[in-house]
């Protein structure tokens, strides 16, 4: 049977979220720290690198981190989200700040695809992921 623990190396967290694999805690000074799975660069540390290997939920070995490590670039978070293979953090000014694989649009929910990381792959990067205004008709 699991039992609850403290995190190792985490300390002052305001608040936290947790994505598919990965861990993400805001601290008190507006910092985030980030553990677990790093296979798309959600922790914001690099694209696919991590000093360790874990096992996934596929039971294959995977890049990731055990305890908590500081994504680099971000400062004055107010609140963190985290998904299946991204991660993304809201500041104190309003930007929000998204990292690693992103979602893509579809036709289905008509929003727009956000940006990819492509340039500096899982570090964050500034995002406007604004849904467009929908049409009112009825069907």
């Amino acid at each position: 049977m699991f039992s609850p623990a403290a995190v190792a190396g985490l300390n002052g967290a305001s608040s936290i979220a947790a994505g598919f694999g990965q861990t993400l805690a805001v601290l008190e000074d507006g910092t985030v720290e980030a553990w677990g799975r790093n296979t798309d660069g959600q922790l914001g540390i690099g694209d696919s690198v991590a000093p360790e290997e874990c096992w996934d939920t596929f039971e294959d070995m995977s890049p990731c981190v055990s305890t908590p490590v500081a994504v680099p670039g971000l400062s004055g978070v107010k609140e963190v989200a985290a998904g299946a293979g991204h991660s993304l953090a809201l500041l104190e000014n309003g930007t929000v700040m998204a990292w690693a694989k992103m979602p893509t649009a579809s036709s289905a929910t008509d929003r727009p695809p956000v940006p990819k990381s492509a340039n500096s792959p899982g570090q964050p990067i500034p995002t406007s992921a604004a849904a467009p205004p929908r049409s009112r008709s009825r069907v």
